[in-house]
């Protein structure tokens, strides 16, 4: 079993950086260890591929690259959406992307690359603000969840609009906790009244599986600028992308199950072969450090990730104090978080140069798709295991 691992605070700017802007020699040397055993270890048993390794040189270095823009009045409470002035800088590699710095967002697409957009927990704060104006090109915007506060009628319309204002071509998303009216258990705070809002003949019985499908319909209906991804997976030029909003119980209900059980059998049904895990809640010590200095990721899932499916990347979030970009030496796992502790949206966007797989160039593949050509694959327990 993968024991608790160590999560890095965050750095900030003076950490990372020299008076001048650059990055200091140690970095510089730490990127270039990076790259180097990236390229060459073959060894799952290495140390430096398990995260409760407490010098892991790959968590600090992702730390310091991820925040090492941030200045403290950023992460202040009420800084709203300050920005910091960015200075180019040196990309982040893996040997399956590339997470860029911010002044390399416009930089060209590579032939052999596609371009993703990262973000989660924006929970309706970012609609009526120029956040959007903000959101880079990239080919797939993915979503890791929580884009509304409470799963509202009002909420989904206002972030399916604010969708209709970004270009990118594919759209994907998993719901969080805090979308509870899309769990399919009908967690509704008042099913008659969203029955009633939806247009829906009212139903007696208590919302199940079974009854509540026609109001799902109509809420996934006002997220049509978006494939929403629940136990379901989409691939996208050879890169298999899958849904997970389950989550152990906490607070806010929606997909909250119990860690044994239920929790165990909806991580089964993750295929093994998938390349991109987008998960609203992140595994255990991987971007779930709370302020309180505990680590409330799923262990389960931490699991499931580094024995069984070993993805090249987990996007999450839920834990807003936790964003950061992290590595078992295996697998990336980035909390994409949009919103810090109180709900104010201070971060921006995480943008990744995916790899394709051979046989696939962004011209001839990924230019000619949409999100209506994608074919959204359901897992059942019979069919994934």
């Amino acid at each position: 079993m993968l024991s608790k691992g160590k999560a890095y605070k965050m750095a900030d700017k003076k950490s990372c950086q020299d008076d001048t802007g650059d990055f200091p020699s140690d970095f510089k040397s730490k990127l270039k260890f990076m790259e180097s055993k990236l390229a060459t270890r073959n060894d799952p048993s290495d140390n430096l591929a398990t995260n409760n390794n407490n010098n892991n040189p790959y968590q600090e270095l992702y730390q310091s690259h991820f925040h090492r823009n941030q200045t403290p009045n950023q992460r202040d409470h009420s800084s709203g959406m300050k920005r910091a002035k960015e200075k180019r800088t040196a990309v982040m590699t893996s040997p399956h992307f590339r997470i860029l710095t911010s002044s390399c967002y416009d930089s060209p697409i590579p032939e052999n690359c596609i371009r993703l957009v990262c973000l989660s927990d924006t929970h309706s704060m970012v609609e009526e603000t120029n956040f959007v104006k903000n959101v880079p090109y990239g080919d797939v915007l993915l979503h890791a969840g929580d884009f509304t506060d409470h799963g509202e009628i009002c909420q989904y319309q206002l972030y399916n609009s604010f969708l209709e204002q970004l270009p990118h071509p594919i759209k994907l998303a998993t719901p969080g906790n805090h979308e509870l009216t899309l769990d399919p258990r009908g967690l509704s705070y008042d099913v008659h009244i969203m029955r009633r809002d939806l247009r829906l003949p009212d139903c007696s019985e208590s919302p199940n599986e079974e009854n509540y499908k026609d109001v799902l319909e109509k809420l996934l209906g006002l997220l049509s600028n978006s494939i929403i991804l629940v136990d379901a997976w989409v691939s996208v030029c050879g890169i298999k992308i899958y849904g997970y909003p389950w989550l152990p119980m906490h607070g806010v209900p929606g997909f909250g199950l119990k860690r044994q059980g239920d929790l165990r059998k909806k991580q089964q049904l993750i295929p093994g072969d998938t390349d991109i895990l987008l998960s609203h809640g992140p595994p255990r010590g991987f971007g779930d450090l709370t302020r309180s200095g505990k680590n409330v990721g799923c262990v389960h899932l931490a699991n499931t990730v580094s024995q069984r499916v070993r993805p090249k990347l987990v996007l999450s979030g839920h834990i807003h104090e936790g964003r950061g970009l992290y590595t078992d030496g295996i697998t990336t796992y980035i909390n994409a978080s949009i919103c810090n502790r109180v709900y104010n949206p201070v971060h921006d966007t995480v943008v990744i140069d995916y790899t394709l797989p051979a046989g696939y160039t962004r011209h001839e593949h990924v230019l000619k798709l949409d999100q209506k050509s994608l074919i959204v694959n359901r897992c059942e327990p019979e069919t994934c295991s």
